[in-house]
């Protein structure tokens, strides 16, 4: 993102000197265009002038590059048939020593480089297992990590997106500052260790090619960096089991949006949706959302400057119709209520170029309709939303034709000479988001007329009458029940099968239980 340090300015007084300015003026912009009539008014010189269409931005360029040495700024307007140049004196500006810029580099390295040691932790199951004391933050191991793996990508997205900014000025003569990172202490959730970066755009921006220039070259730099390392984390994130007994991998944390663009990548590298992000890929995904929110078309973003350029006036249209949407949005994501009113602060239309009227070429206008459509890709209407943990267990007898039930009663006539084995099979599906340990047990009324063991479909092992699994996320587990009936056997008996959710110390509240009623008979 830049800034126009310039464009809140109060306006210049009038010069004391002003016959002498008068006269200084006059003579510069003769030089470029006949002049044929001036006025003065306070602290602004008019002049109207006769322009041939064909050397208009050259000679306006020229003009503005001699002004500035002199301290002035010519602003080109064409009203009422004709071209009016008004000069106004350059303000006074002081400006920020370079030494900020390298202290808020410095300290944006350190709390980026904390908040990947504190990704690596909580983002890496094995790590987050082995985590015993924020002081485990603060290892080296941890804390190269997050260098390499957050701290490094994240900085290098938006190092390149404010230095294309910073060439781009260069490239049209526009005075610039290096850009100043911000460092926030990794404390909210997600930790970030920075709200950004910006340059600060120190005189007028010239034209609009120069606008859009400017403006277009910051985003599309940091989105060609954030795709490769998007792609590699992602690689990475297939890669990373979850361990026996990881309790909280999707349930009870923080959940990022997943914008168009971010699908597509992990749609073409076969990634699956539910997988733990890698510290790299939430750097890439990063990348991504910051492209997307300074390329809104609101105020002082670089989506500000692009659609000035493009729309003209009419940009202020776009403007309001950005910050609404912040603010429809704010209903269900706080945050953007916060984005939208730092954006009004700063300013919701956007001041003109000197030079307002020569036109954008065609390519640049292909570019403009282009960022457009990276924008729509690219952003996540829900950046951030917290998911609790949930437990949903579903444990039922599967009965004729597959229908579910609680319960079920059977009449059985048994041969008096031989034993009986009757088969039950039961469904256990688990629609939490968090592991869940499940016991399963099952008894008798009266062993002596039906005795009942279990096991789980495809395990080889003995039948038991207690079972404790692990059914996963989102999964169903099948279970056959055998009841044995002796021969002669006459009276009622009752099975019952419970099942237990074991984690968290909730058993008495997951707990669901099955019965089975048979009526035993020997004539």
């Amino acid at each position: 993102m830049y800034m126009d340090s310039w464009s809140n300015l109060p306006p210049p007084p009038r010069p004391e000197s002003f016959p002498d300015d008068l006269e200084t003026v006059k003579g510069i912009v003769g030089k470029y265009f006949p002049i044929y009539e001036v006025r003065v008014e306070f602290n602004t010189i008019s002049l109207s002038c006769n322009i041939e269409a064909d050397k208009l931005e050259g000679g306006f360029e020229a003009l503005r590059v001699e002004m500035k040495s002199s301290n002035f700024i010519p602003i080109l307007k064409y009203k009422g048939g004709e071209y009016i140049i008004h000069v106004v004196k350059q303000p006074e500006m002081k400006f920020k020593s370079k030494n900020i810029n390298i202290i808020m580099l410095f300290a944006t390295i350190i709390t980026t480089i904390l908040a990947g040691a504190i990704l690596w932790i909580i983002l890496i199951p094995e790590n987050s297992i082995g985590f015993t004391s924020y002081t485990d933050i603060f290892t080296f191991s941890n804390l190269a990590n997050g260098a390499v793996f957050f701290a490094l990508p994240l900085m290098l997205i938006l190092g390149v997106h404010e230095m294309a900014h910073y060439w781009a000025a260069k490239k049209h003569g526009v005075a610039a500052s290096l850009p100043f990172f911000i460092p926030v202490p990794p404390i909210f959730i997600p930790p970030l260790g920075t709200m950004g970066a910006f340059i600060s755009i120190r005189e007028p921006i010239p034209n609009k090619k120069a606008l859009l220039d400017i403006g277009i070259s910051g985003p599309i730099a940091g989105f060609l960096v954030a795709i490769p390392i998007t792609a590699i984390g992602l690689i990475l994130s297939a890669d990373i089991s979850i361990p026996a007994g990881y309790g909280d991998a999707s349930g009870g944390s923080w959940m990022i949006g997943e914008s168009t663009f971010f699908l597509m990548i992990r749609t073409l590298l076969f990634i699956p949706e539910d997988i733990v992000l890698h510290p790299l890929a939430f750097a890439g995904w990063m990348g991504i959302f910051v492209t997307a929110l300074n390329l809104l078309p609101a105020g002082q973003l670089d989506g500000g400057h692009i659609a000035r350029a493009v729309l003209g006036d009419k940009a202020r249209y776009a403007s309001y119709a950005a910050f609404g949407l912040m603010l429809i949005l704010g209903l269900w994501y706080t945050g953007w209520i916060i984005f939208a009113m730092l954006i009004m602060m700063m300013g919701l239309r956007h001041p003109p170029p000197l030079n307002d009227i020569t036109k954008l070429d065609g390519k640049r206008k292909a570019l403009g309709v282009a960022t457009a459509l990276i924008l729509v890709m690219c952003f996540v209407p829900i950046p951030f939303s917290y998911e609790p943990v949930h437990y949903d267990m579903q444990f039922h007898l599967v009965g004729i034709d597959d229908n579910l039930t609680d319960s079920r009663s059977i009449e059985k006539y048994t041969s008096p000479t031989k034993w009986t084995n009757e088969t039950e099979m039961i469904l256990l599906s688990y629609n939490g988001n968090v592991n869940s340990n499940v016991s399963i047990g099952v008894t008798s009324t009266n062993h002596s007329l039906a005795d009942v063991t279990m096991w789980l479909e495809g395990d080889n092992s003995d039948p038991s009458t207690e079972l404790i699994i692990e059914p996963g996320f989102q999964n169903t587990v099948n279970i056959t029940l055998q009841i044995t009936i002796p021969p002669n056997s006459a009276g009622n008996v009752t099975i019952r099968v419970y099942a237990r959710e074991n984690s968290q110390g909730l058993e008495d509240e997951f707990m669901k239980e099955l019965t089975i009623s048979l009526e035993l008979s020997n004539s």
